[in-house]
């Protein structure tokens, strides 16, 4: 109840027939939407979310890596040859040899319960941070609103105080006159002091109130704003027509963003349930392999420098599907569902509360 005042306040001001308020109070607004930092947070984890939802699809999609190689080796031997006991001679040789290899690797799932429930709660979370976005921006024109208006309300209390105080002061210095010539008791002196007194640090405190609700802007909008232009004087606010307070509770459950951000979350939340559901459930994919080596090169003979050239090539092809079926994990499956089950039903108490809060 206590934010509609200053939604109608907003909306009065946007409204107003002077070009000049309407252009102040928006030019406010654009400054707060670029500067606050609430905001921002709010359209960074949309990004966020949404990349979620990128990886998730991923899952889904063909896994296809590549591998390429290339060795090049010496190797070096060497031994006696021996006959009847007789050593006949030093037998050394050497080989170099060059290995070429490639393959590529394909991998596609075929059924994995958790990769198609984690891809349906990822959208869930992304259309949520969508909505998020849109609640956070009817906050920050409520955000800014509020502070724009309370620092013209500051002004014009500070400008009552100052007021008062000059008139007590001027109330002060005439009692005390007349006390001087003997036409007032030193009691009305005191009384007039007094209350001018009061009346200074009502300034002040008022001067620490004009300045507090300028930082309060400042801290929305990012920088110092100054000369804030008020309502013309001959403003006359009209209240939106409509049917009354149930059709407003309606409209409020039918577009409130973040009360469709609940929902979602709630959503995502019912999805991660089946996700770690699907630890229960057998996985199955399928597998393309494709390789080709090539080895090449020579071999010498130091004993009668015979050389022998070779090179070699193979290619192998597979092709296949891989089943997986959980047997035991020590009890981690479970743990995860009641997990999952408690952060759901988190979210729709956070739900409820929303409605609820909605229907105040």
């Amino acid at each position: 109840m206590s934010r509609r005042p200053l939604v109608l306040a907003l909306a009065f001001a946007m409204s107003a027939p002077l070009a000049a308020q309407a252009e102040d109070l928006l030019q406010t607004y654009e400054l707060a939407r670029a500067g606050d930092p609430q905001y921002s947070a709010a359209e960074s984890n949309r990004l966020f979310v949404r990349e979620g939802s990128v990886q998730a699809r991923a899952g889904l999609l063909p896994l296809i890596n590549g591998t390429a190689s290339y060795d090049k080796s010496d190797s070096d031997s060497s031994g006696q040859q021996v006959f009847a006991g007789t050593p006949l001679g030093t037998n050394d040789s050497s080989t170099d040899t060059t290995t070429r290899q490639y393959g590529v690797n394909l991998q596609q799932m075929v059924y994995d319960h958790s990769r198609i429930t984690r891809l349906k709660s990822a959208n869930a979370l992304s259309e949520a941070s969508d909505y998020t976005l849109v609640s956070e921006g009817a906050s920050l024109i409520t955000r800014t609103s509020a502070a724009y208006f309370n620092v013209l309300v500051q002004l014009e209390n500070l400008a009552a105080a100052e007021s008062a105080e000059t008139a007590l002061q001027k109330q002060f210095d005439f009692a005390s006159k007349r006390l001087e010539v003997g036409l007032a008791p030193i009691t009305d002196v005191h009384e007039a002091r007094a209350q001018y007194d009061t009346a200074r640090a009502n300034t002040i405190t008022a001067r620490n109130l004009v300045e507090d609700a300028y930082q309060a802007l400042a801290e929305i909008t990012g920088r110092p704003v100054a000369d804030l232009k008020g309502l013309p004087e001959d403003f006359q606010p009209q209240l939106p027509e409509h049917a009354g307070e149930d059709d407003w509770v309606k409209m409020a459950f039918d577009n409130n963003p973040a009360l469709k951000a609940k929902e979602l979350q709630v959503k995502s939340a019912e999805e991660d349930v089946g996700t770690a559901r699907a630890g229960h459930y057998p996985t199955l994919y399928f597998g393309a392999n494709y390789g080709n080596t090539r080895s090449d090169g020579d071999t010498t003979n130091n004993l009668n420098a015979a050389q022998t050239a070779f090179d070699n090539e193979n290619d192998s092809k597979s092709i296949g599907v891989t089943l997986n079926v959980p047997i035991f994990a020590g009890g981690a499956t479970q743990s995860g569902v009641r997990q999952a089950l408690a952060t759901r039903d988190i979210r729709q108490d956070e739900l409820e509360a929303q409605r609820r809060n909605l229907e105040r």
